[in-house]
Parts: structure tokens; sequence; C-alpha cells
């Protein structure tokens, strides 16, 4: 039977066998694989443009206001103009997507950007005090924990700018940026030690339909630093983010998806299945696992991708967009806001890590489908711009976003296709799992 190995130029796995049943798959260092001249190397050179024309002051300039420090800056629009309650997390994508150029090129030119970034943003963090660095005020939290409600997602926010540092301090060797990110966590480990446990519990009970405490990654991104750190509190602050109604029923392999904003709760799982990762605990393995399995089976569309409208509409957004629908009934969720592109992204991120711990034709399978048509379909050949939604339903087109809109989905998107290069080799069918042929 012939093999095909879908061959993008991107990251090859490394393939152990044990016996007949147990294979492992380590995913090669970034620095390892080169894009060549292509296709997929004109969308990656059309993302490394954009992010090179970023003005790093227009970037600090919220956060300079909110620590009392001085800005002449013209502030950014959209959702990181100075009224927006998610202000600042476009900063978070850009200190993750430069970590990734830099780590994958030496470009001398956004290693000079982040540094200075990163540079200026710790003297925002010193100003404010506490650890604390943001572009929105601490009120945000307070009110958060006070109300559950009448704020914008600030642990969302508030997790892209220290998974941004992270990375610049994993990818890009910036140590300053790991200890912003240190002081970062210790700001949230005594925000959280004030808070009872019903506090807790009703603040990360998040079934609206457009939750005030959209919490991002913050889980994961601390799961992540306390592999880096080895630090008991990284870990004990991280499982506070793993909320016990959620993580059950996953568990159970039960679908509670239904009419849950898709993009809040899929992050929680790319969380638990670091928390398997770092700490061994099998029911974390599950979750995941059912998770992808009901996602894949009954909430996701034909190329993968994910979230429209709720079953019971509460809100504008909900009538169109971002939720997960009754399970296997698809037919009637085709609006032209299906499939949010943050949701594709994180989608492809939980794929490939299931695909490290159980290398099946399934996972590469899904991956490169999602890959050609919902991933790369995001992002114009000819501009570089990206698209919020996918929608595949008939007559629909793409509504590309402005550079200037600074949506979540311009973030994650310029997060992704400054990896293109990182996007996982994966074979269609396998003559043994241990030697994938490829034909080009």
């Amino acid at each position: 039977m012939k093999k095909y190995c879908l061959l993008l130029l991107i990251s090859m796995f490394m393939y152990k066998s044990y016996g007949q049943v147990a294979v492992e798959a380590h995913a090669m260092p970034a620095a390892s694989v080169v894009l060549l001249p292509s296709w997929v190397k004109e969308r990656e050179s059309l993302n490394i443009k954009y992010v090179r024309s970023l003005d790093p002051d227009r970037l600090l300039h919220n956060f300079r206001v909110q620590s009392g420090l001085p800005s002449n800056a013209k502030p950014l629009e959209g959702w990181e103009s100075p009224r927006i309650g998610l202000r600042g997390h476009f900063v978070g994508h850009y200190l993750s997507a430069t970590a990734s150029i830099i780590q994958n090129y030496h470009d001398t030119t956004l290693t000079r950007k982040a540094a200075y970034l990163v540079a200026e943003l710790a003297k925002c963090q010193q100003a404010s005090g506490a650890g604390y660095l943001s572009a929105f005020p601490q009120a945000d939290f307070d009110k958060l924990e006070a109300k559950f409600d009448g704020v914008w997602a600030p642990y969302y926010t508030y997790h892209k700018i220290m998974q941004g540092m992270l990375d610049q301090y994993t990818k890009a060797g910036n140590r300053q940026a790991y200890q912003i990110v240190l002081a970062m966590a210790e700001y949230t480990a005594q925000r959280m030690s004030r808070l009872s446990p019903a506090t807790i519990d009703r603040m990360f009970y998040t079934v609206q339909a457009n939750p005030a405490n959209e919490a991002g990654a913050m889980n994961e991104v601390l799961y992540e630093l306390y592999q880096v750190s080895k630090d008991p509190k990284h870990l004990a602050l991280a499982r506070l983010f793993d909320p016990e109604w959620f993580a059950a029923p996953m568990t159970r392999n039960e679908d509670i998806l239904s009419g849950l904003h898709s993009n809040t709760h899929l992050v929680l799982i790319n969380g638990f299945a670091k928390r398997y990762e770092v700490t061994g605990e099998a029911r974390y393995h599950n979750a995941a696992l059912n998770f992808w399995n009901m996602l894949t089976r009954d909430h996701a569309y034909a190329n993968g991708s994910s979230s429209g409208p709720r079953p019971n509409v509460t809100t504008t957004t909900s009538a169109t967009a971002e939720h997960w629908s009754v399970p296997g009934q698809l037919s009637n969720t085709m609006s032209k806001e299906i499939a949010e592109s943050c949701v594709t992204h994180n989608t492809q991120k939980l794929t490939s890590t299931l695909f490290t711990w159980d290398p099946q034709p399934r996972y590469a399978e899904a991956y490169m489908n999602t890959y050609y048509n919902g991933v790369m379909a995001l992002q114009s050949a000819s501009t570089g711009a990206v698209v919020y939604h996918l929608p595949l339903g008939s007559p629909r087109k793409k509504a590309w976003l402005k550079e200037n809109d600074f949506k979540c989905c311009n973030g994650s998107s310029i997060e992704a296709f400054a990896a293109l290069n990182t996007a996982h080799l994966l074979s269609k069918q396998f003559e043994s799992l241990g030697k994938p042929v490829c034909t080009v």
C-alpha cells in the first residue's frame, strides 16, 4: 500500500517503539527545522513582516499609563484601545510570536524590539508594585472576586502576558522576562490566597454565554512555569485554575459541552493535558482524551474547526458564534460566524499533544486536515490578514480583520503563523509507526 507523508517542511517526530504496544513521539527542537521556499514560507514571511511593523512604544502605551509612567505614543485601536477591558492581551501574543521568530531565525530586529519591550514592561511592573503587570487596573480583579461580573476577562489577558514572558525566556533566552513572570505568579498567588475555596469555585464556574472570568490558559502557563522553576508553589497555584466542575465530567466522558463558550473551556483542556504531563495524574490524561474524542466526533465541522451558535441564546454573540452546540447537530449552525480562529489554533495544540502521547494515524489525519482546511485558510495569501471566523456555509465570504483591530484572533494567529516550522509532520498512513515513508 502506498504511504503518504504530508510534507510541509515542518517539524518532524522521532519515534521510539517499545514492543508492539507502547509508542512515544518526541518533537524535534524548533530550531532544527527550517522552512524552504514554498507557499508555506510565503505565509510565514507575510506574518513576520507584520510583526516587525509594530511599534513597541505603542504596544507599551496602556501599560505605562496604568503604572503611572509617561507615554507620548499614540494609543492602539480596536481591542487594545485605552477603554477596552481586554487591553494588553495582544502584547502577550506579540511576545510569544517574536520569541518563536527569534528562536527560529535569530532575527536581530525583533530581538532588539522584544528586549526593549521586556525591559520597559519591567519598569511598569516595578512602578505598579507587588509584581503586578497589566494594562488594566487591579480594580478589575477586585470586581471579579466580589461580583463575578462587570469586567472583561482579566485573567485571560494576564495569562497572555505571563505566557509571552515565559516564551521570551525559554525560546529567546531573555532572563529578565523570567524574573517578570515569576513576580506575576507571586502576585497571582497572593490574590488567590485571600480567597475562600467557595469564592474560587464560584469565580471559575464559567457556564455563562460570555463568561466574565474567561481565565485563558492560566493553568497551563503555571504548569509550564513549574516545569522550569521546580517551585512547588507554582504547581499548587496552577491547580487552583483547574475547575473541578468541568474536569469531573470530562474524566467521566460525559459530554456537557453544549452551550459552553468554546475557547474558555478548550484552553482549560490544554492545561489539563499539561497537568498530566507534569504530575502523571491519570484523570487529567483521560479528561483531555475524552474531550478530544467528543469534540471531533460530535462538535467539529468537516475541517476540524468548531464553535458557533449557542443552543440557548442569551446574548447577541451567542446567537451566531463562539459556542458549542447540541452534540451531532451541526447542519443548522452554519452562521457567518462559526469556527473562531482561536478555537482552531488551540484544537491543533491539543491534537499534537495527544499525538506525542500515542502517535496514532487518527491524530495525524485530524491535525493535517485542519492544518490545510482550517489553519492556512485563516490567512490571506496576498496580504497576510487573518479572520476571526471561517464560515463554512453557503453563500459565505471571509471577513478579513484589519491590522489595527487587535482582536483575540489577530493575536493567536500571529503566534500560529510565527511557528509554522514547528507544526508537526504527521503521516496519513504508516507502514510501521517507527518508519514513515514520504513521497513528494
